[in-house]
């Protein structure tokens, strides 16, 4: 469920007013953001999640349960 679009204001350095900069948005009760990447990042079926954990197992954990129900592995960034 969309909660709330926030968008550019007219003087916004990069873009044009009105622009949708970020949505703040709900999946499965989970409150998540989407971001305009711009121009270089095209739309598709992708969504990223960033979630806070706390070790490897974890990590594994999330990782085997998308990628074992279906999900294809891909390049990733890790912090």
């Amino acid at each position: 469920m969309v909660k709330f679009v926030h968008c550019a204001p007219s003087d916004y350095y990069s873009g044009k007013a009105g622009d949708v900069l970020t949505v703040d948005f709900t999946v499965a009760d989970i409150p998540c953001v989407g971001q305009n990447g711009g121009p270089a990042f095209k739309h598709s079926e992708a969504f990223s999640f960033q979630i806070s954990i706390e070790d490897q197992e974890e990590t594994d954990g999330y990782w085997n349960a998308t990628v074992g129900n279906g999900g294809q592995a891909s390049a990733c960034g890790w912090c």
